[in-house]
């Protein structure tokens, strides 16, 4: 797998594997917890069923937003287990740092409904648990005013998500048509370019075809031109001829 994505789609089919990786990572923390503790096997359970569900699902989040939603809801649902489990310990309120590293890990997804869906499954978790058994969330007891606390912090790191994620994918998406207009423009110059080239072609093509018929013309004039000279000599030559003996003539009856 490479950490380098060129696009969105890849950027979040590799967010699926490191969803994946991380239940699988929650999944082992579970088993401590567990082993650790001695309580919470069918959690523990839960949460490897839930590692293999997301596993599946990592295939296809680059296409579907709804895997992608599905894989926050699960990842948020695996950070509960180990909560669960760890209830009646003083690590129980150490484990809700999760909540918020897991819904960092999201941001990968560069998708604000995966954020705004996964920040609602931890709030219905904690407002139903609080009141219904409030040891599976809360060490030493529940109460609106914890309740409210962990809201106001959810609530900010998830603002903040997901207006990251909107941001970037608008950027995302301006460069798209960016490069799209870039590229069209460019098409457009080289179709200009090779215009004017087949038009200076078909210039060169038509100087050259006059300069050809000039060729001709020359051919056929030259030979009448060296003609004329020699009819013009013959024709003063004829002349002489008749001028001369009259000439003669003329002077002879002079004389006498």
């Amino acid at each position: 797998m490479s950490i380098k994505s060129d696009t969105l789609a890849q950027q979040r089919q590799t967010g699926g594997l490191v969803v994946a990786a991380c239940s699988a990572l929650l999944t082992l923390a579970a088993g401590t917890a567990w082993l650790t503790f001695g309580q919470g096997l069918i959690a523990t359970g839960v949460a490897v069923a839930l590692t293999v569900g997301l596993g599946i699902l990592s295939g296809r989040t680059g296409a579907s937003a709804v895997a992608r939603m599905a894989q926050g809801v699960g990842l948020m649902a695996q950070v509960s287990l180990l909560v669960a489990i760890c209830n009646g310990h003083l690590w129980q309120i150490d484990m809700h740092m999760s909540y918020f590293a897991a819904l960092g890990v999201l941001a990968i997804f560069a998708d604000w409904t995966v954020i705004l869906v996964a920040a609602a499954t931890v709030a219905l978790h904690h407002l139903t648990l609080s009141f219904i058994l409030p040891s599976l969330v809360f060490y030493g007891g529940g109460g609106i005013g914890r309740v409210l606390v962990h809201a106001v912090i959810l609530i900010a790191e998830a603002a903040t998500l997901m207006w990251t994620a909107a941001n970037n994918v608008r950027m995302l998406d301006e460069v798209k048509v960016s490069l799209e207009e870039a590229s069209r423009a460019a098409a457009e110059a080289q179709q200009a370019e090779l215009v004017g080239l087949g038009q200076a072609h078909r210039g060169v093509e038509q100087q050259a075809l006059v300069q050809q018929d000039l060729g001709g013309a020359e051919r056929v004039v030259a030979p009448s031109a060296r003609r004329a000279p020699r009819a013009w000599s013959r024709s003063l030559w004829s002349a002489d001829l008749i001028w001369a003996p009259t000439a003669t003539c003329g002077s002879q009856r002079s004389w006498s």
